[in-house]
């Protein structure tokens, strides 16, 4: 599940975003798996309001949360573009 995350999250940076960096760590914590992509290709207008999402990362959401885990995505106040997913280790 997390490298289909990871695909679609990579394909978004690549074709809507104008990043000059991304980062992409995997951490193993508690039995969970945690996937965690930020990038600073966030345009500024859009850092100040929250990010609302197509239907990729909608459906990535659900289909995280029927392993028993959690997806979120948007902009941080710092003006990049963070995904944070994690999933038990055994769904990973």
């Amino acid at each position: 599940m997390l490298a289909t995350v990871t695909r679609e999250a990579v394909t978004n940076v690549l074709r809507h975003s104008k990043a000059e960096r991304c980062e992409i760590s995997l951490r193993r914590r508690r039995g969970r798996v945690q996937l965690d992509i930020v990038n600073d290709g966030l345009p500024r207008a859009r850092a100040a309001t929250p990010a609302c999402g197509g239907t990729g990362i909608g459906n990535l959401k659900h289909r995280v949360a029927e392993l028993g885990g959690w997806l979120a995505a948007g902009a941080e106040p710092n003006g990049t573009y963070r995904l944070l997913a994690t999933v038990p280790l055994a769904a990973s």
